[in-house]
């Protein structure tokens, strides 16, 4: 929608929607604080390592 619209409240929605449950789940049951919050460009930038790795296979969706 930001693309049709131009509104950069969906920027937000986006940012909440993907980070928003990590954030949650870090809180209440993790019971700990997200390295979003401290290093924010280093944990975007090590998510878009983790999207490029598993896109290319080097890394698998299946837990080791």
């Amino acid at each position: 929608m930001l693309v049709f619209t131009g509104s950069a409240i969906y920027l937000l929605y986006a940012v909440l929607s993907g980070y928003g449950w990590a954030w949650i789940g870090h809180y209440f049951i993790e019971k700990n604080t997200p390295a979003t919050f401290k290093y924010p460009v280093w944990s975007l930038l090590s998510d878009f390592k983790l999207y490029f790795e598993l896109i290319t296979g080097g890394q698998s969706f299946k837990a080791k």
